[in-house]
């Protein structure tokens, strides 16, 4: 199942045929996984690859390959890519069977998991760079914002924190990316309205940084800015990056079991139940359309 996109965008979201992925370089080592490609650039970084069909929705299953995979590109390459192999996608966000009716220790590990992976990307000792080759929606959003740059292709894809439309709060530690990146009141207003903005939009605010015409363009793009940022003494680049962010970092990290509490006590909330469900049976019925 799909996350925080609404059924009728999913149909068109979803890749046609056999779309071929192409690599930021040619002679580039890779190695296999079943959700998470994981590509040593000729440059010395690492591109990790979502590859969890059809949309890259966050599992508890695909985001333990997210994490393991972090793990190894930041103790092995200078700097890490993290892209997609969808056409269409970057990432829809968490996958709302998680949610709905849940098996509870699941749903606290799922969680946990969840913030693992944000503070594994947002405390990344090595430079990292979300390269956004479609949507980018609620959790992949926040990926995006939890990387050092983003690069986005426009301007026709969406990004955003839209968690509010499915009846769902974004917690602070995924709150507070976005208003580090476009300011409290712009934050405010797309946070509670649950706001998805096109690439251009998302520019115009400072959501992402750069917009490019199509995926070859974003990876040299996001070459470019790569190298520049691993010119840089990897100590000074590192300890400047968490001098502005170590208090967002410190108060998820020292708090992760009483964020889980809170995420599971509003998770399970009847009304909220009710609008997972009604949304799954949304998914339901579009699917027996086709």
């Amino acid at each position: 199942m799909k996350a925080f996109l609404r059924p009728q965008m999913i149909s068109s979201l979803i890749p046609k045929g056999n779309t071929a992925y192409r690599n930021f370089a040619t002679n580039s080592a890779r190695l296999s996984s079943s959700t998470v490609q994981t590509t040593l650039h000729d440059n010395g970084y690492t591109v990790l690859s979502m590859n969890k069909k059809p949309v890259n929705s966050l599992s508890l299953e695909f985001l333990h390959d997210l994490d393991k995979a972090l793990d190894s590109a930041a103790t092995s390459s200078k700097g890490l890519v993290l892209t997609s192999t969808m056409p269409t996608i970057f990432c829809a966000g968490l996958e709302i069977t998680e949610m709905y009716q849940p098996d509870m220790a699941r749903l606290r590990e799922f969680w946990y998991t969840v913030q693992g992976v944000f503070l594994k990307l947002y405390g990344c000792q090595v430079p990292t760079v979300a390269c956004m080759n479609g949507h980018s929606l609620a959790g992949g959003c926040f990926l995006a914002l939890a990387c050092d740059y983003r690069i986005m292709v426009g301007p026709k894809y969406l990004v955003g924190l839209n968690e509010t439309q499915l009846g769902i709060a974004a917690p602070f530690w995924i709150q507070e990316p976005m208003t580090q990146a476009i300011g409290f009141r712009k934050s405010l207003l797309a946070l509670m309205l649950g706001t998805s903005f096109n690439a251009q939009e998302a520019l115009s605010i400072g959501l992402i940084d750069e917009m490019v015409a199509d995926t070859p363009e974003a990876h040299q793009k996001t070459d470019v800015i790569m190298n520049k940022f691993m010119k840089i003494p990897s100590l000074a680049y590192h300890a400047t990056k968490m001098q502005m962010r170590s208090d967002l970092y410190d108060r998820l990290s020292n708090n992760r079991e009483k964020d889980v509490d809170r995420f599971v006590e509003f998770i399970m909330k009847p009304e909220v139940q009710k609008q997972l469900g009604a949304y799954l049976e949304a998914l339901k019925n579009k699917a027996k359309k086709k």
